[in-house]
């Protein structure tokens, strides 16, 4: 309260603002979650905005159709997607920006900042329950700001002369992890049966492929039995055909994560900074030693 702040004062709002300036907020948690230094949600939005542009331009140049809004695959897209915005924690967004691509992939892209794309490969294969989950695995990805975080955590074990690689394959395995859960959520919440998340890879080839894709993400039969787990945790939510009303309060606590950050309860100047600057270290730790597992496990 003084004019001529304390020394100790100081120092903690200096790190305060280098915890700024080094992580975000967490959409999920709450908790302060590392992110490439001084990189802004503006920044985020227009690397997403590029990313999906680059994209398209590639498509065009190889003569790969882009649906426009009179295809009855991107209506059918939109609907999905749009009572998937309004379940999850971009609801209050109006930036979402996605495109349909004629492309066989069975595949959908989140590029950060609410940007992704979808491909009708993966549309043709699946029925709107399975088609929402991905939908919504890629809208959790924008959510948990893994793009950015991908980025961070490498230049993290690059700073520290460590191989990033291999490990950082292993940390995006945990990231598709993270995203099926919060996905399976979203799914349920937009009246969407999340049992979709199940059935999607039992329609998917479990042969060498497989095994050349699990350093990214979970083998298909794990991904399944784990998707069963999710599911029955978050079937309550379903309500078929509508989001569920109490989806904000449920988005802010619920039996797969609770908003909530220490660093909330004191300003910079006054143990803020100190707060937000253990919840960074806490995540980098936590997040680099489920690497360390997932690369065991492998």
């Amino acid at each position: 309260k003084k004019e001529d702040e304390s020394f100790l004062s100081k120092a903690d709002k200096l790190l305060g603002s280098v915890a700024d300036g080094i992580s975000k907020k967490d959409k999920i948690t709450g908790l302060r979650t590392i992110n490439a230094p001084f990189n802004s949600e503006a920044n985020i939005k227009k690397r997403g905005e590029k990313s999906l542009n680059k994209v398209l331009n590639e498509a065009k140049a190889k003569g790969i159709r882009i649906l426009d809004s009179s295809s009855s695959q991107y209506k059918r897209a939109e609907r999905i997607i749009k009572r998937i915005v309004r379940a999850s924690h971009y609801r209050e967004f109006a930036n979402i920006k996605f495109a349909v691509v004629d492309f066989k992939d069975f595949n959908a892209l989140a590029f950060g900042g609410g940007y992704f794309v979808v491909f009708t490969g993966l549309m043709e294969q699946t029925n709107d329950d399975e088609l929402a989950y991905v939908i919504a695995h890629e809208l959790a990805h924008n959510s948990a700001g893994h793009v950015e975080e991908t980025e961070a955590f490498l230049k993290t074990k690059q700073i520290f002369n460590k191989s990033g690689e291999g490990f950082v394959k292993s940390f995006i395995n945990v990231q598709e992890q993270e995203a099926d859960k919060i996905g399976i959520l979203y799914t349920a919440l937009g009246g969407f049966n999340p049992q979709g998340s199940v059935t999607i890879w039992a329609k998917r080839d479990r042969g060498l492929q497989e095994l050349a894709f699990y350093r990214t993400h979970p083998a298909n039969s794990q991904r399944s039995y784990q998707n069963q787990i999710t599911a029955n945790i978050v079937k309550k939510y379903y309500r078929q055909g509508m989001v569920n009303p109490k989806v904000a309060e449920i988005l802010k606590c619920n039996e797969l994560f609770c908003n909530t950050s220490l660093a909330d309860l004191s300003k910079d100047g006054s143990g803020g900074g100190v707060l937000k600057s253990l919840e960074v270290v806490a995540d980098l730790y936590l997040k680099n030693k489920q690497a360390k597992e997932e690369k065991k496990k492998q």
